[in-house]
């Protein structure tokens, strides 16, 4: 069970985030500070959840960076995180 809820957060951690990234950073689209900010706080919120389920802050924080930084990858012409 725990194993399909950890994918099933991932899963909408990294479309959070790529959402986010491509409303900063696509230049097609002119996006609003609303929009990146909620996208930012659902992130937030299932980093919590997924501590919650692995124990762990610090381990939730590195699969959180790990999404963050293959979606910056994967989306063309968005910097990587620092």
């Amino acid at each position: 069970m725990a194993g399909s809820e950890i994918t099933r957060i991932l899963q909408q951690i990294r479309e959070e985030e790529e959402s986010a990234r491509r409303a900063l950073f696509d230049p097609a689209i002119v996006s609003r500070h609303q929009f990146i900010t909620k996208r930012s706080e659902n992130i937030g919120q299932h980093v919590f959840a997924l501590a919650e389920i692995v124990g762990s802050d610090k381990e939730a924080m590195k699969l959180y960076v790990a999404i963050q930084e293959q979606v910056a990858r994967e989306v063309s012409g968005c910097p990587t995180p620092t």
